[in-house]
């Protein structure tokens, strides 16, 4: 797309949006919205003397509005999807759509937005970078990674810092704070800018983006015009994978497709491989609708084989405290390495009172520790790929967990604990985070239903009676009197 031809559209002249776009009822980013236009919708451009917007009407329905200049093509075919790597420049037209992008964002959890919320944070992207001529596909794919798909405190209200700006991993109180969204996206695309432009040479539709985004944090001079390609961004965070990841997340938002780790997935051992049985005590899980995330409270796993040994302690603490097997679903180690842990037929005993639909999920480790790079892939591979057969049949999930509701164990209200410590990050971005949320209030807490009528004490904790019968309640008062099942088989795996 052209801004050269788009803010000289003569009037009478026919041009089509090419991207979904926003008719407003005057020239400013703040005036009520009457339609959107999607990609490829037919206008007849209005006599106007605006430069970056055009008073249109659109052909089929004779709606009368403006839009963006930058956002109509005269004639010209619509964006094409394009990957993104380190070689591509910042300057440069959208390489997908705001419809391709918002429906990959709405894909992984985002925090406390709503859907609606990410659909419109995508569209302030796309109306703030395009009439600059930056690729908003570069800007909202470092938001995402930033983050965590808009997940992490920094991005909530009423911080809405979409990119770390101001703030470090030993800093994060240093973050700057914006008052709006909106505040926050041109922020993020003006600071943008300033790496991608050289001081002096910004065109008109650059200027005020990048002076408002340096009055408030200023960019040292020799970062100036640094990043004419993504590779200059290198500079924007200290990861060494930062370019990589970028690119990555860009050319998934791009391709519409999410990839979470390379096609052959973390390591897998199950639990029948480690001769794990379980007693059928709480009922079944139920479909999946929530991942909790938890900590050990104890050593860290720095590869299978310890995974292995932390896993058997498990087994054996949780069974002596009535929980009839391993209380989590799945282990993640150090080294990314997957352990299958209690079937997802099977309740959990992970979390008083929200037990059922609830898998857990749960990576060793105390106070202090953070999760690494290995882990935080394995997150994403398995939210993306449990329900399919790239599992074990005995632990694979009937529903997406990237669709399910992700929180930290003392999220849960009436759950009195520290657990998952600094994991937390990890877990609600679904493994992109790279900080834990300052404060529990900052992130919210899941509202606790009323204790059921048949609930009880299960050891430390307090069950509820879903998809249990009356009979089942009644033998897992007596756990010694239930037999423990082990898992089916799957020789795909269970090799291990």
């Amino acid at each position: 797309m052209s801004a050269t031809l788009t803010s000289t559209l003569a009037a009478g002249t026919v041009a089509q949006t090419n991207v979904d776009a926003n008719l407003r009822e005057a020239p400013d980013l703040h005036a009520r919205v009457l339609a959107v236009l999607p990609r490829g919708t037919a206008v007849r451009a209005e006599p106007s003397s605006l430069a970056a917007w055009r008073k249109v009407s659109a052909i089929t329905t004779g709606q009368r509005g403006y839009v963006f200049a930058a956002l109509l093509d005269p004639g010209a075919p619509p964006v094409t999807n394009q990957a993104v790597t380190a070689q591509s420049p910042l300057i440069a037209p959208a390489r997908g759509t705001l419809a391709e992008v918002q429906d990959a964002l709405n894909s992984r959890q985002h925090g406390l937005y709503s859907a609606q919320d990410i659909r419109f944070i995508a569209r302030v992207y796309f109306e703030s970078a395009v009439p600059a001529g930056l690729d908003p596909v570069i800007a909202i794919a470092q938001a995402r990674l930033e983050t965590g798909n808009f997940s992490s405190v920094l991005s909530q209200a009423p911080i809405h810092n979409f990119a770390g700006i101001g703030a470090d991993d030993s800093a994060p109180q240093n973050a700057r704070k914006f008052p709006t969204v909106i505040a926050g996206v041109r922020a993020h695309v003006g600071r943008l800018l300033a790496y991608a432009v050289a001081a002096g040479a910004e065109k008109s539709a650059q200027k005020t983006l990048v002076q408002d985004a340096l009055a408030a944090k200023a960019l040292p001079s020799h970062l100036r015009g640094s990043a004419a390609q993504v590779s200059g961004l290198s500079a924007w965070a200290s990861a060494p994978t930062y370019v990589d990841d970028l690119c990555r997340v860009a050319s998934q938002l791009a391709d519409r497709v999410d990839p979470q780790t390379p096609p052959a997935g973390p390591r897998i051992i199950t639990a029948r491989s480690l001769g794990l049985s379980f007693q059928v005590l709480f009922g079944e899980l139920g479909r999946e609708t929530y991942v909790t995330g938890h900590y050990s409270a104890g050593t860290r796993a720095r590869n299978a084989d310890e995974g292995r040994d932390r896993v058997l302690g498990f087994q054996d603490d949780h069974r002596n405290k009535g929980y009839g097997g391993v209380a989590y679903h799945y282990v993640i180690c150090d080294d990314g390495t997957l352990i299958c842990a209690r079937p997802t037929l099977y309740k959990g005993a992970h979390t008083k009172l929200h037990n059922t639909s609830n898998i857990g999920v749960n990576m060793p480790g105390d106070l202090g520790d953070r999760p690494t790079a290995a882990q935080a892939a394995t997150l994403r591979w398995l939210l993306a790929n449990a329900h399919t057969d790239r599992m074990p049949a005995p632990h694979r999930t009937d529903a997406d967990l990237r669709l399910a509701e992700r929180s930290g164990h003392r999220q849960w209200r009436d759950n009195n604990t520290d657990c998952p410590g600094d994991f937390l990050g990890v877990f609600l971005s679904g493994g992109e985070a790279r900080l834990a949320p300052a404060h529990d209030d900052d992130v919210g807490f899941l509202e606790a239903a009323a204790q059921p009528d048949n609930g009880r004490w299960q050891g430390e904790i307090y069950v509820d009676g879903e998809f249990l019968s009356k009979q089942e309640a009644a033998d897992a008062r007596q756990p010694s009197s239930v037999e423990a099942v082990v898992p089916p088989a799957d020789p795909r795996f269970d090799s291990d």
